[in-house]
């Protein structure tokens, strides 16, 4: 009877241990997890050494040459998420340095309740002379197709970020392409933000884009934009992204628009289809005021409805002689 009793309390004393080793283990890696607060999400920043975490009510970055780093910090709760990190220097693609090897789109993975710290040197041929503005994009779900998802479609698969980067020697902000195309207004007041679809009625409704599209390679395919609804400003840029690489707009990487404030605008572009068969992820994000160097606040920028294209290949024709 005492060797059993002693038995029992060696097991429970074990059975605590390990619950005590595991709890430790929670407390100490969630006190890692500094800023997320919520069971399922992500968090996203970019800081330099000199500040751990950035202003974020000017949404300014400062650094003394592109001889400095930059970091970006992600963390993640809920669920495995695969994720890209993607630079834009003055609204167009930049190839970033990490680890000494050169990516236009970087690739990692988090597990639930993990968080990363990536360190990155934008490219050497940026004017350090100019202010110029720096977008940071960290996009989930980047081995997803939302054609394969059984829920609807989503516009929460990023958190982009729009800042304006100062180098110590700038004196000025740099000279960009700044002619805005008026666009037609819509009676739309309920919208605000990006939206892609092949909807070309100009009707009041917000019609979603389909989940998935198929056509044909190197084929044309028509889009509908709608963007605006803020009541701040009436110029933006819009930016298109095709698998997560930068794809023009009539022939432009930025699309700069203009609307009357606090309206929707609509527009139509032709979307240059990939040769290579495949799926495809079609995604884009708006920057209200794209060149405003007085950067006030700092929100994630508006994303369209993510869809899929589905590329296939080109039928053949027959013909008799």
């Amino acid at each position: 009877m005492v060797v059993k009793k002693r038995r029992f309390k060696f097991i429970f004393i074990v059975i605590l241990c390990i619950v005590l080793l595991i709890k430790m283990r929670q407390i100490f890696f969630l006190s890692e997890m500094n800023y997320l607060q919520i069971d399922n999400g992500y968090y996203f920043n970019v800081f330099t050494d000199d500040v751990k975490k950035i202003n974020e009510e000017e949404g300014i970055i400062k650094i003394s040459s592109l001889n400095d780093p930059l970091y970006a910090e992600i963390e993640n709760a809920g669920k495995y998420r695969e994720f890209v990190l993607k630079v834009y220097v003055d609204y167009e693609e930049v190839t970033i340095k990490i680890n000494g090897q050169s990516y236009n789109s970087f690739y990692f993975s988090l597990n639930d309740k993990s968080l990363k710290q990536i360190s990155f040197f934008l490219p050497n041929d940026i004017d350090e002379s100019k202010r110029h503005k720096l977008t940071v994009f960290l996009i989930s779900g980047a081995n997803i197709n939302a054609g394969n998802l059984s829920e609807n479609l989503t516009n929460s698969y990023s958190i982009a970020l729009d800042y304006l980067l100062i180098f110590e020697d700038s004196d000025s902000f740099i000279d960009l392409d700044d002619e805005y195309t008026s666009i037609e207004m819509l009676n739309n007041k309920s919208y605000q933000g990006l939206l892609f679809n092949i909807d070309y009625s100009k009707g009041e409704s917000n019609r979603l884009p389909p989940k998935e599209i198929t056509i044909e390679s190197g084929e044309e395919l028509k889009l509908a934009y709608r963007v605006g609804g803020y009541e701040d400003t009436e110029y933006y840029a819009i930016i298109l992204m095709i698998n997560w690489n930068a794809v023009e707009i009539d022939n432009q990487f930025y699309k700069l628009v203009k609307t009357d404030k606090g309206k929707v605008g609509y527009g139509e572009f032709f979307l240059q289809i990939p040769l290579n068969e495949g799926r495809y992820e079609v995604t884009g994000w708006v920057i209200p005021n794209p060149f405003n160097e007085n950067k006030l606040n700092l929100f994630p920028l508006d994303s369209s409805y993510r869809f899929t294209i589905n590329v296939v290949k080109t039928r053949k024709t027959s013909s008799m002689e």
